[in-house]
């Protein structure tokens, strides 16, 4: 059985009707998701099954965007991430781009995406671009995912895509896969994702 959520359809992910995660049982459940996976892998494999209305739920919400950070973070199998990773698009992407917290997990699961996930973020965020550029972080975001230039030029972008991923690839090879990693968020972000969130209260 899940650990968070019902795996209920996707209708009514955009809304907030059933209230807010439990803070107290987010941070149980990060904690425990930071445990290796021979103590955790219930807990992972829980998070990995969740339906996408629930998804979209978790990653909207401030807590429930902490916990599926610290799943991505975590010791989970990266064929499972990424699986989770895929199965978000289709409407979890978008609803989490629309709110402060969400749209700091959006960009750490585009860093961690593949490249047709990648893609696929994109694609799901340009249906709602009007709507996401009325947030004040909306065109950040764009800009930040590469929107405007994929909308020019798709064959361009994923080109880019390719060679970025090459450098990346190589460069992991030369110094490590760990030095490699995704930088951590700023004190800066932070700060800014604190007063995102405050403002959604």
């Amino acid at each position: 059985a899940p650990v968070l959520g019902h795996n209920h359809g996707l209708q009514g992910a955009a809304g907030n009707a059933e209230g807010r995660l439990s803070a107290l049982g987010s941070a149980i459940l990060i904690t425990v998701l930071r445990f290796s996976q021979n103590a955790c892998r219930d807990f992972t494999d829980s998070v990995a099954t969740l339906g996408l209305w629930d998804l979209a739920r978790c990653a909207r919400d401030p807590s429930g965007s902490r916990t599926m950070e610290a799943f991505l973070d975590g010791s989970a199998p990266a064929k499972m991430k990424q699986q989770l990773l895929a199965r978000m698009v289709g409407g979890a992407y978008a609803a989490m781009a629309l709110t402060g917290s969400g749209s700091f997990l959006l960009e750490r699961c585009f860093d961690m995406a593949e490249g047709s996930t990648k893609e696929a973020i994109i694609s799901e965020l340009l249906t709602r671009e009007r709507d996401l550029e009325s947030k004040y972080w909306g065109p950040r975001l764009l800009k930040r995912l590469g929107a405007e230039a994929y909308k020019r030029d798709p064959l361009q972008w994923r080109r880019h895509l390719e060679s970025t991923v090459k450098t990346k690839v190589d460069f992991e090879k030369l110094f490590g896969a760990d030095f490699g990693d995704a930088p951590q968020p700023s004190k800066q972000d932070k700060k800014q994702r604190k007063q995102q969130q405050q403002q959604q209260q």
